[in-house]
């Protein structure tokens, strides 16, 4: 005999037990779940598995050939920004020399 749906039927309660709400019972059977699939050695499904390491490593010679050409030009854009970096602070520094100037006086 179930109670309104409450309790999965089974045995009846203890005489001292209370009756559970169904997320408290859930909550139980989940962790009884996880407790011993842990036990088996396994997972409990539902769980986030950690992902195999993906391979990087080029399958074709087309691959290998567009990843040195990325390469190649990563770092030309790399130069090209430390030189850009020198030129702007190269502008910085004349600016700053040329107020410095006018204001002792000599500019």
């Amino acid at each position: 005999m179930t109670t309104g749906g409450l309790r999965p039927p089974g045995p009846p309660a203890a005489p001292g037990d209370e009756a559970q709400r169904p997320s408290e019972r859930l909550v139980e059977l989940t962790r009884r779940h996880v407790q011993v699939q842990r036990r088996r050695g396994g997972e409990p499904a539902g769980l986030p598995q950690p992902h195999a390491p993906i391979d990087l490593d080029p399958a074709t010679a087309h691959e290998a050939v567009t990843r040195e050409m990325v390469l190649a030009l990563q770092r030309e854009v790399t130069q090209l920004r430390v030189r850009l970096d020198a030129l702007f602070y190269l502008m910085v520094g004349s600016v700053l020399l040329e107020v410095l100037l006018r204001l002792i006086g000599r500019g």
